[in-house]
């Protein structure tokens, strides 16, 4: 952390070493090593996002925001491999300085309430409030399901083993495809600036009707994204679109397994529902408006689309059931 705060406070003059350590570019062989192996160890980098970069950094040292001049250095200095792990400490550091809501453990353990105390005397109503108010913070659900059931609220619930649940489902997601992919449709708009720097008002449009829900692996909640400021992000977000470089706390995922009915030690009667890190749940919001007005998205398609899926999937199991 020593060396991040020195950076910050030479902020105002020009960024010469990056907070990462920059690869040796001697020990890579450029004939013997395919484009994509180079650019794990050479800095590529698009004109249009390079001045972009340098237009945002130039921005951010007038305005005194010397944490964003260093994304923006970072990103257009940086080979993949490192910037990648650049990524992920300035996430993690933006959001403990900005005071958003960040876990490094994860969200395991959830928060905890600290209605009525456990101090000797409390009755046994103030301790079942207190059960209450924690099983809300961690699963609001499951608080639901045991009121309704009359169940103890510090029953523990019967599931199955974690390894029969692992066998179940990578037999289901990792198998090999059967069937061959339909070809997509040509694209609508072929000028369309897909893969261009993010704007401000497409970040405000993906955050509008986004309803709260579980953080990720991460522990960073979807309100404290939603409260990041959006030249932020839209830096954030162009340097992993255009540099094609993902920070880990992105390939770390929170699955949860859902109980459907039948015998509950039965892994096939729990449905897994998996959640991403937040930050990169916007990202995604803000591509499949991108990609909406260029392509035209599968017809069965529920999610990232614009109508109902739940009236429509009634309408579809209506028309079937006549």
């Amino acid at each position: 952390m020593t060396s991040r705060k020195r950076i910050r406070n030479e902020s105002m003059s020009p960024l010469s070493q990056p907070t990462v350590r920059r690869p040796r570019t001697d020990a890579v062989n450029l004939t013997a090593n395919s484009p994509a192996q180079v650019e794990q160890t050479q800095v590529v980098i698009e004109p249009a996002l390079r001045e972009y970069l340098a237009s945002e950094r130039e921005a951010a040292l007038a305005n005194g925001n010397g944490h964003l001049a260093d994304l923006c250095q970072a990103g257009s200095s940086l080979a993949v491999n490192d910037l990648a792990s650049y990524l992920d400490n300035w996430i993690i550091e933006d959001f403990q300085k900005g005071g958003r809501k960040y876990n490094p453990n994860g969200h395991r353990g959830g928060p905890k309430s600290n209605y009525g105390g456990t101090r000797p005397g409390r009755g046994p109503r103030v301790e079942s409030y207190k059960k209450a108010q924690d099983l809300y913070l961690r699963n609001r659900s499951a608080l639901v399901d045991k009121i309704i059931s009359g169940t103890p609220l510090d029953s523990t619930e019967e599931v199955p083993p974690l390894k029969a649940v692992e066998e179940l489902y990578s037999g289901i997601f990792e198998r090999a495809a059967t069937e061959t992919m339909t070809v997509h449709p040509e694209p609508r708009n072929t000028d369309a600036t897909t893969f261009a720097p993010f704007e401000e008002s497409e970040l405000e449009a993906a955050k509008t009707a986004w309803a709260n829900s579980a953080p990720g692996a991460d522990g960073i909640t979807v309100a404290s994204v939603k409260n990041t400021n959006n030249r932020v992000l839209c830096v954030l977000y162009s340097i992993i679109l255009m540099r094609n470089v993902h920070p880990a706390i992105f390939l770390r995922s929170r699955t949860t397994i859902i109980y459907k009915d039948g015998q509950r030690s039965e892994a096939a009667n729990w449905r897994p529902l998996t959640i991403g890190s937040a930050l990169q749940r916007l990202m995604h919001r803000a591509m499949a408006n991108r990609l909406r007005k260029v392509v035209a998205l599968e017809a069965n398609q529920r999610g990232f689309s614009t109508l109902d899926g739940t009236l429509a999937n009634c309408m579809i199991l209506h028309s079937h059931s006549k």
